[in-house]
């Protein structure tokens, strides 16, 4: 028995399948910008390894920024810079530096991206996000943090 075409039934299916996508798409952009967030704190808090009011460390660091305590002014004297690779400690804090910082200009990159939904088509605009997703994903697991 072959089935007949019901206009009905098809624009049911397509409002359903409207109001999903626009759900999908909704919850992409928020979880994007979520990881946006995270990415950049990561790439800017200098406060990853080091003290805290347990550990007898001295000083801390991040990404690129080493700080030590400064007895005359008792406060913490930062240095190192993402754009002066020589001031980092060795190999190692360059390679972490260039990709977490090329992961959260790509994480940027991507939270702007998510504005060409208004313009081009939401497949276009969902490969092209995930492709950058994706490779920033890759820089921060294998080279970054």
């Amino acid at each position: 028995m072959e089935q007949q075409y019901n206009p009905d039934t098809a624009q049911i299916y397509h409002f359903r399948y409207m109001r999903e996508y626009r759900a999908v798409c909704v919850l992409w952009a928020v979880l994007t910008i979520i990881w946006a967030t995270f990415n950049v704190v990561i790439f800017v808090q200098p406060q990853w390894i080091g003290d805290t009011p347990e550990s007898p460390g001295y000083g801390h660091h991040g990404v690129y920024k080493n700080c030590y305590p400064d007895n005359v002014q008792l406060r913490y004297t930062c240095d190192g810079s993402f754009t002066d690779f020589n001031s980092l400690i060795n190999d190692s804090y360059k390679a972490t530096t260039f990709f977490t910082g090329v992961s959260a200009l790509l994480m940027l990159i991507s939270v702007a991206a998510l504005l060409l939904f208004f313009c081009f088509k939401k497949t276009a605009v969902f490969i092209l996000v995930g492709i950058l997703e994706l490779v920033t994903g890759r820089g921060m697991h294998f080279f970054g943090c």
